[in-house]
């Protein structure tokens, strides 16, 4: 210790001075107690000359450390340096082909960040706390794509909002209208849930070309379409990754005399006969039940860059009036996604067959409950409702690059026939169409895409939100 080498210093020190007295009387004696007292002078003196002792610092993992205050560097921290990432440069070929999209879709873009910034500064002006539980009503308006435009009315039935009723009303051009009331138990991607709705429909022109793949476009009818319907079912399962869904519902189809044709565009009744057309002018009411199943394996449900996925579907549909109508209608499906070296540019496959098979007994399928070319059994470049017949096969491929959030632009090239019968579908009727388009994965079960592609009949533009694929 310190204290120690002070007494050993003194003592020799003093040992040097008093050597020279071992000769006198009582020398040694008196060396020995000045030896001691020197020993004492120098604990004191050292005490009172050396430093304060030093304690060791607390290391780190002992109960007292405390982290040092750290100093943070000068400058910005957004200047380049090992915090902030390079920039990812975006190939030539791949910025000429993408600018074109950025363009058309600029204004879009510009509204929906209106809307965050509108959004926003109405919160910070007094809006509700996102602590505060939900309101019970909500009342907002809609836009279809007929076009047209209503307003829906949600009531929340449980705190979070995931059980909701709500009615929605719409209004679109040449008189069509569409009224619904929807039920659900939970959200979309909950393991299990109930969804039940109600819907009714007034189309006075909705078009019809004919049933069979060589129908003429220069036979374009319409004819009013009205339907009242009612369909449950209960999931179980992932959405789209895993699913079964039980199916239950009814459907009441009036078919009449359709008026606000366009200029040249005749009624139904006009160009076709009962014995060309079954059901000509005369509606049916059915009742359905069946099941319906989703088995895949994806990156990602929303806007899917790798992996397959099927799905399978088969509904018996019966008579509920006097038509003795009875026959079965299937669905198969299936889809794969592949990255082209990377995960934002993706090729989209998907082949399908829709069809219905009548039982022994049962009349001719009336034309309106048929498979048709259109919504999510749609065929790109050719005009919706176009081709109707028992069977329907449809195969499109597309390559997908990634713009924003979640909307990706697309080439396609589609290929799609009908038949009467499965033998009849031949590779040289398809009709095929290519063209361009932008999806955006909505949610788990439905996208909104924008289409222009170029068929046989010309170019068709297309705004649809159904299934997503």
């Amino acid at each position: 210790m310190q204290t120690l080498d002070w007494c050993h210093a003194g003592v020799e020190r003093l040992h040097a001075r008093f050597e020279s007295l071992r000769g006198r009387p009582g020398a040694r004696g008196g060396t020995a107690r000045l030896a001691t007292f020197a020993c004492l002078a120098g604990i004191v003196g050292g005490a009172s000359i050396a430093p304060a002792p030093a304690f060791a610092e607390p290391a780190f993992g002992d109960s007292n450390w405390v982290a040092p205050q750290a100093t943070l560097a000068a400058g910005n921290p957004a200047d380049p340096g090992p915090r902030v990432a390079k920039r990812d440069d975006e190939p030539l070929g791949e910025t000429i082909l993408r600018t074109p999209f950025r363009v058309a879709f600029l204004p879009l873009r510009l509204i929906a960040r209106g809307s965050e910034k509108l959004a926003g500064f109405a919160g910070s002006r007094g809006g509700p706390s996102s602590s505060r539980p939900k309101p019970g009503w909500k009342l907002e308006p809609v836009v279809s794509t007929d076009p047209g435009g209503g307003f829906r009315l949600t009531r929340r039935l449980s705190a979070t909002g995931a059980s909701k009723v709500f009615l929605t009303t719409q209004y679109a051009w040449n008189d069509r209208r569409k009224a619904k009331l929807t039920y659900r138990s939970g959200e979309d991607d909950a393991w299990r849930g109930v969804h039940a709705e109600g819907a009714y429909s007034f189309r006075p022109n909705t078009t019809f070309y004919g049933i069979g793949n060589e129908s003429d476009r220069g036979m374009k009818s319409i004819w009013l379409d009205e339907e009242a319907k009612v369909d449950a079912s209960a999931h179980f399962g992932r959405p789209v990754q895993h699913e079964l869904r039980l199916l239950a519902g009814y459907s009441s189809i009036s078919a009449r005399s359709g008026f606000n044709a366009a200029s040249g565009v005749e009624r139904l009744e006009e160009n076709f006969t009962p014995a060309e057309v079954p059901f000509l002018l005369r509606g049916s009411r059915v009742y359905s039940f069946g099941v319906a199943a989703e088995v895949a394996t994806l990156d990602n449900v929303r806007t899917p860059s790798r992996g397959v996925a099927a799905r399978l579907g088969a509904q018996q549909f019966k008579a509920a009036d006097t038509s003795d109508l009875d026959y079965r209608r299937y669905h198969l499906e299936a889809r794969a996604y592949v990255p082209v070296f990377a995960e934002r540019r993706v090729l989209a496959l998907r082949i399908l067959h829709d069809w219905v098979d009548p039982a022994s007994g049962s009349p001719a399928i009336p034309y309106y409950r048929l498979p048709e070319s259109a919504e999510a059994l749609r065929f790109n470049g050719y005009s919706s409702h176009r081709f109707v017949d028992r069977h329907l096969v449809l195969a499109q491929l597309e390559y997908r690059w990634w713009l924003s959030n979640k909307i990706y632009a697309l080439v396609n090239a589609n290929l799609g026939e009908v038949a009467s019968t499965a033998r009849r579908l031949r590779y040289a009727d398809l009709h095929e169409a290519y063209g361009l388009g932008l999806r955006y994965g909505y949610s788990d079960r439905i996208a909104g895409r924008v289409d222009a592609a170029k068929g046989s009949e010309g170019v068709v533009l297309n705004l649809s939100i159904e299934e997503t694929f």
